[in-house]
């Protein structure tokens, strides 16, 4: 008869599981993991389909095809530039053999401010709906939604140009001009303020609609109006 030492011993090894190989047990893991996820419910197929991060609900971006166009005689390249993606990138139109220039792009539901251009000349397609910008010059607009291009309405170009307009303001004593540069042209061009009767700074400017920082200089020196908010800069 085995000893109450060795009767424990056995029943250890009986009960232990038999040892897997590395590979094995990746294999079983990777498998459970595919079932889970193969398990999760599928998005619900709404109007505005969300994706949920915590507790907030964040709208998930729609994109839609929609082609533009332009009608004209020119011995150049024609692109297109838009606010989709902060004007960055330009997009060459393809000539049809009627004359007509047209691209087609997949862009964010929403409205858009485009433009097109030939070597470094910028114009608007007089045909098409249109907003003035900063500049003082028009930029085309079009509406994207699920069918792609959809019609604007009055009331929303008059909106639209209305949150342009925007006045910067800044009182002081200034021995000199008083000049604003902001990022929404880069920081390229000077803006004169209007100095009124009781030191007080003014420009009025036409912006697109979204976040811009700016800072104002007189002569060599630059300032920001600390009444107002304040990011760091580089």
């Amino acid at each position: 008869n085995d000893s109450p030492q060795k009767k424990d011993e056995k029943e250890q090894r009986e009960t232990k599981p038999p040892e897997q190989s590395t590979e094995r047990a990746v294999e079983e893991l990777l498998q459970r993991t595919a079932e889970k996820l193969n398990a999760e419910p599928a998005l619900k197929d709404e109007n505005a389909p969300k994706e949920t991060l915590g507790q907030e609900e964040v709208a998930v971006v729609d994109y839609h095809k929609v082609a533009l166009a332009w009608m004209g005689e020119t011995t150049g390249d024609v692109f297109v530039q838009g606010t989709w993606d902060g004007w960055r990138q330009s997009y060459q139109l393809n000539k049809s053999e009627r004359g007509e220039y047209s691209v087609s792009l997949m862009l964010p539901a929403g409205l858009h401010e485009y433009k097109f251009r030939i070597g470094n000349s910028w114009f608007d397609d007089e045909l098409q709906p249109a907003v003035r910008n900063g500049f003082g010059t028009l930029n085309n607009v079009v509406k994207v939604g699920k069918g792609g291009e959809e019609e604007i309405t009055t009331e929303e170009l008059t909106e639209l140009e209305e949150n342009h307009h925007v006045t910067l303001v800044w009182e002081g004593v200034a021995t000199d001009d008083v000049y604003v540069f902001g990022s929404w042209d880069g920081w390229r061009q000077a803006w004169k303020l209007s100095k009124s009767d009781d030191n007080e700074y003014s420009v009025f400017l036409i912006l697109q609609c979204r976040l811009h920082q700016y800072k104002f200089r007189t002569g060599n020196t630059w300032f920001c109006d600390k009444t107002k908010p304040t990011v760091p800069n580089g």
